[in-house]
């Protein structure tokens, strides 16, 4: 009937036969403290339910209590399409799934060529309000997904609103576009398509995607995709590219609060961005996780950036993030212990925190794009190049602070001599601003750091380039550390420092404490201050 409410109340535990059960009532079901298993016949012809137009099934209520206490255990038995499927493409039905505490959906095993263990969302909305989706298997796609091979008129909606999906393994497939936990992708553009992610909470923890998969935790591919993010954890998921988070070809995604930790890929450990997707973070935390594979140092221990891509960061934390394997024979990857962007990419980094941070080059920031660093403090970081900040093309500067960076000699990459404690900007192809000239503006505070080793290019705050314009100003150089040119190295390139102060820095092997200039270059002095206290100015 229709408004009609129904509830199934489980009794004892029990086998389900193989049967598809098609909803198109709104059913409630509650365990009580029950188990169910699945008859196995060998043909992947499982117990599958499909919510149709008018149907929604809900796993509990809320504040069902011991009722909702239900547990679906797939024994790793194969099936051939997912437990919980939602709406139909074929037909163009919607349906909806709604999840609740108490109910946990485990052991289920996938089989290949078909998206989704546990959830597929075909037309309609699923709703995680709690439970448990775990230690299941999937051959090519998450144990929750959506995929949309290009269909007209679909909608899809996933909100993740409290409850843990974990320990699920993306594996067999070498497919490009998987992922381990949470998966939605649409194909092209196709009419009056979209699909929508929303994690308000919960926690998508420990799945595996690492066999040549996309997104551990998360993966937004399409521009018919957007996704939101204003709470929950993504913690500890692995995979080839995007550990927690993957974004990519024209997928959105707008991130306002939770985090992101411990998470580990070859490239983008916390977060992968990539081709023309758009991604704007705030009030995000992304820490500990790391870049690498089997001995591979990769690159973005917290976010890689990857191309014709534009990035806005405020007010985040990226701390403690890892591009760099020690172990590794391999010579010429680790940058961007927080942040590594590649060419053709712009991104704007404000009022952020980025520390103890490391990587081969770029231990805090690596930049092969634009950027722009406004009032953010990079601190504590450590690489052989860059400690803290390392930039290919231009940078501009304003307002906070790059402190207490280091730059190591590491004899396991031999072919990268230390330099540029705070800043290393090298073969710059565009001008780059350090401070701003505005009334009133914050000096941009560089200090603290420390160029260690030796050999030549041993320098704090390093800038080296072809013949490119360099602004410094409104800035403050001051007890820096090397063996070099503690203050400033210019190389070959054309600098000028206006109402810029050089101050009590040290240079432990050579005279040039405060600035050395060398090579063919221009260098120009405007309302230059410096105080006699560096070990020497030359």
């Amino acid at each position: 009937d229709a408004g009609k409410k129904y509830v199934i109340s489980i009794t004892d535990d029990f086998a389900c036969r193989s049967k598809q059960v098609d909803i198109r009532k709104d059913i409630t079901i509650l365990g009580n403290g029950h188990t169910l298993t699945f008859e196995d016949r060998g043909d992947g012809s499982l117990l599958q339910f499909q919510m149709r137009t008018g149907g929604t099934l809900s796993l509990g209520m809320p504040d069902g209590g011991a009722r909702n206490e239900l547990t679906f255990d797939g024994e790793g038995h194969y099936r051939a399409s997912a437990f919980l499927t939602v709406g139909s493409l074929s037909y163009k039905e919607k349906g909806e799934l709604n999840i609740y505490d108490g109910v946990t959906i485990t052991g289920l095993q996938g089989v290949p060529g078909q998206p989704g263990s546990t959830v597929l969302v075909e037309n309609g909305v699923f709703n995680m309000y709690g439970g448990k989706t775990k230690d299941s298997a999937i051959p090519i796609a998450g144990t929750i997904a959506h995929y949309n091979p290009g269909v007209a008129n679909i909608t899809a909606e996933i909100n993740l609103h409290g409850g843990e999906i974990t320990g699920n393994t993306q594996k067999y497939s070498t497919s490009a576009y998987y992922a381990g936990a949470v998966m939605m992708i649409v194909a092209g553009n196709p009419a009056g398509s979209s699909a929508a992610f929303r994690m308000t909470g919960g926690t998508i923890a420990d799945n595996d995607s690492s066999t040549r998969g996309k997104a551990g935790g998360v993966h937004l591919y399409g521009s018919a995709v957007h996704g939101t993010i204003s709470g929950g954890q993504i913690d500890r998921n692995t995979a080839y590219e995007g550990g927690a988070i993957y974004v990519g070809n024209g997928a959105t995604l707008d991130i306002t609060g939770g985090s992101c930790t411990g998470n580990k890929a070859l490239d983008g450990a916390g977060i992968y961005i990539g081709r023309d997707a758009k991604v704007n973070l705030k009030n995000y935390r992304i820490a500990d996780n790391v870049a690498g594979n089997d001995l591979i140092p990769g690159n973005g221990g917290g976010i890689y950036v990857y191309s014709n891509v534009d990035v806005t960061l405020e007010a985040c934390e990226i701390s403690g993030n890892t591009a760099i394997d020690k172990n590794s024979p391999f010579i010429g990857e680790g940058f961007g212990g927080g942040i590594y962007t590649s060419g053709e990419t712009n991104i704007i980094i404000k009022k952020c925190t980025i520390s103890q941070n490391t990587a081969n080059v770029g231990g805090g920031v690596s930049l092969g794009g634009s950027a722009r660093i406004e009032n953010s403090k990079v601190s504590d970081n450590k690489a052989a190049m860059g400690g803290g900040i390392y930039s290919e093309q231009s940078v501009v500067i304003n307002g906070g602070e790059i402190s207490n960076n280091k730059s190591i000699r590491d004899d396991t990459v031999p072919d990268i001599q230390p330099c540029g404690g705070g800043v290393a900007i090298h073969l710059s192809n565009s001008n780059s601003v350090i401070g701003s000239s505005d009334a009133g503006a914050e000096p941009v505070r560089i200090f603290g750091n420390r160029c260690e080793g030796d050999g030549g290019r041993l320098y704090v705050f390093q800038i080296r380039g072809d013949k490119e314009n360099i602004l410094v100003q409104n800035t403050e150089i001051t007890q820096n550390q090397a063996n070099s040119a503690a203050g400033v190295c210019i190389a070959g390139t054309e600098v000028t420092l206006k109402n810029a102060s050089v101050t009590q820095n040290h240079s432990t092997k050579t005279p040039a404490g405060g600035i050395a200039v060398r090579g063919a270059h221009d260098t120009f002095l405007d309302l230059f201050r410096r105080v006699r206290s560096n070990s020497q100015i030359r």
